[in-house]
This record gives structure tokens, C-alpha cells and sequence, in this order.
């Protein structure tokens, strides 16, 4: 079975996902845990963002990804290169994802945007692409280690008009590198894998010194 053309490109920049605030890991660098636990007069306020918000924002910068993307079964898997950004929008309570790369030839950019729904007590994302004309949405959660997100879904394959059923993961790996991975299941089958991106944190440039001598 060929991987679906449209969940493949709904998924080709791996969805914005919410990222866990951040310990010391082993090797020195911060690695993520659960986000603090909010504050009485943000969880009562219907409007302010809270810890769940705030795990978002541990995800902003630029980073460079590299993608692997499974679409014949038993054969090798098609690889490129992308670069994403992320950024917090109206005041932390948005997490964006602007992603470019190059996808079979083509030029490809997708927008994903990811957010924790207090009154419904879930994370909620969306994504759309120059791939595709449909919006793919899914609901969230944090593992309660805070090292794993877990998005799952349904898309509808543009070329059969058959349902989908998706699932999303990212797997933090240290504060400066994770995995995102997506599977699909169609008619009641076992899912399979047909993504695994690496995404790398970009250093941040070192600033000129413009002090006088």
C-alpha cells in the first residue's frame, strides 16, 4: 500500500507540537519534564495562559531538519532536508511553525499552529501546506514524564476520499534535538510508519562585539 499523497504532505513538516519545559539531562544539557503546575488566578482566568502555555515557549527558535519518509513498504525511505521556525504568538498563548523544504522536486511550505484548550482540557493543533487544499486537526497530549507528545487524527485521502487515521509523536532526545514520527492505520489495519523527521536546534549567532578598543 502507498502512503496517502495528502497525509503525507499534511504531515511533511511534522505539526507543530507542544515541548516540555526542561531538566538537567545526563550529558549536561537541559531535557525536558512536566510543565509547573499553573497559577490559582491563571486557571481561573478563562483567558490567561498557563503552564501548559508555557511548555509551549520552550520551542521557539530555528532548527534544521532532516526527514526520512517511508512511502512503499519494504523499500527505502526517501530522505530531504527542511528548516523550521517557531515562534509564540498573542502573548504565549499560541505556539506557530513555519516549515520549508524540498518534497519530490517540489518547493514545499506548511504552516502548523498548536495551543492548550483550557475549557475543553486538551492540546489542539492544526495544520495546512502548499500541498494540499484540506486542514488537518488533532487533540494532544504530554506524557507525564514530559518527554513525549502524542497527537492523533483522522484526514481524508484527497485522491480516494477514504478516511485515515493518523497519530503524531515527538520524542525529545536532549533540549537541542528531537524526533517526530508519524504512523497512519486505514480500514482497521495495523498502523505503520511513514515519517521520522530529526529536528536540530540551530546555535544561536554569536553577536559582534561592538565595543570600542
Amino acid at each position: 500500500m502507498r502512503i496517502s499523497t495528502t497525509l503525507t504532505c499534511l504531515v511533511l513538516c511534522g505539526l507543530v507540537a507542544a515541548i516540555a519545559p526542561t531538566l538537567r539531562s545526563q550529558d549536561g544539557k537541559p531535557a525536558p519534564t512536566a510543565p509547573p503546575a499553573a497559577s490559582p488566578e491563571a486557571a481561573n482566568d478563562p483567558s490567561a495562559p498557563i503552564a501548559q502555555h508555557a511548555a509551549l515557549a520552550r520551542f521557539e527558535g530555528d532548527w534544521t531538519v532532516k526527514a526520512k519518509l517511508f512511502l512503499e513498504p519494504g523499500a527505502p525511505p526517501q530522505e530531504t532536508k527542511g528548516k523550521s521556525e517557531f515562534k509564540m504568538l498573542f502573548g504565549g498563548r499560541y505556539l506557530r511553525e513555519k516549515y520549508e523544504s524540498t518534497f519530490q522536486g517540489v518547493e514545499f511550505e506548511g504552516l502548523g499552529l498548536v495551543g492548550f484548550d483550557k475549557a475543553r482540557q486538551t492540546y489542539v493543533a492544526n495544520w495546512v501546506d502548499s500541498m494540499s487544499t484540506g486542514f488537518a486537526l488533532s487533540d494532544g497530549t504530554l506524557s507525564a514524564d514530559g518527554n513525549t507528545f502524542e497527537f492523533k487524527g483522522t484526514s481524508t485521502d484527497a485522491a480516494t476520499g477514504a478516511k485515515v487515521a493518523f497519530r503524531w509523536t515527538k520524542v525529545w532526545k536532549d533540549a537541542d534535538n528531537f524526533v517526530f514520527s508519524a504512523f497512519e492505520s486505514r480500514d482497521g489495519q495495523p498502523e505503520v510508519l511513514t515519517m521520522e523527521f530529526a529536528y536540530k536546534r540551530k546555535p544561536e549567532a554569536k553577536k559582534s562585539d561592538t565595543k570600542k578598543k
